[in-house]
């Protein structure tokens, strides 16, 4: 997560020193938790989730007006165990957000989905779902549906995810990578105002939506 000046990435920004881990420039390296850390997860009964769940509050002072965050991101339908896309129908999976009402849920107040991205199995197309809020529109859940190839953008391939917001430009920015292919999606949100300035703010990766 970044906050404040030089938070804000856009079309024309470079990204590759934000995407580089280490001065090599090579992907993270995870380690296996410990088994006090492995929490089942709810929805898929034979998978394991992760969650990181961070929470800034009475931020206000610091006149916080730009923010973002990223991640990399490595899917599979393999691990624990095979699992085909008919398993996963049906299904959303809050893959990282920022809220700052609590969490990306709901969408009924500005800023329950500042910042949110979901994978979104089934619909139109599998692909993901990418949302933001501007109070100037009356408008708490402004989406974005982004439709990828399960094959050869999905399982078992790394992504990079960028998604942030500018409050004196009034614009929201997502940017993806496929480390793959190296397609890249982006989706811009112009003329967007967010509650300024920011007064507290939830991260959150890997938790599920509670609606």
């Amino acid at each position: 997560m970044m906050f404040g000046k030089g938070a804000f990435l856009d079309e024309k920004s470079d990204f590759s020193g934000l995407m580089k881990f280490n001065k090599a420039g090579t992907y993270p390296v995870f380690t296996a938790p410990k088994d006090s850390e492995i929490q089942p997860n709810p929805v898929y009964s034979d998978d394991y989730k992760f969650v990181v769940n961070t929470k800034f509050d009475d931020i206000e002072d610091f006149n916080i007006t730009s923010y973002s965050y990223s991640f990399y991101y490595k899917p599979t339908l393999n691990a624990p165990t095979p699992m085909d896309l008919g398993y996963l129908r049906g299904w959303w999976r809050t893959m990282g957000g920022l809220s700052e009402n609590g969490d990306c849920g709901a969408a009924g107040r500005a800023g329950d989905r500042t910042l949110c991205i979901w994978e979104r199995y089934w619909n139109d197309a599998p692909g993901y779902h990418v949302t933001t809020y501007g109070i100037n529109h009356n408008n708490w859940n402004m989406w974005r549906n982004l439709n990828i190839d399960w094959v050869t953008e999905y399982d078992n391939y790394w992504s990079f995810f960028y998604f942030g917001y500018n409050g004196e430009k009034q614009q929201a920015y997502f940017f993806m990578k496929n480390m793959r292919n190296n397609r890249v999606i982006s989706e811009v949100w112009n003329d967007v105002r967010h509650i300024m300035p920011l007064m507290k703010v939830f991260f959150q990766l890997g938790r599920n939506p509670s609606y």
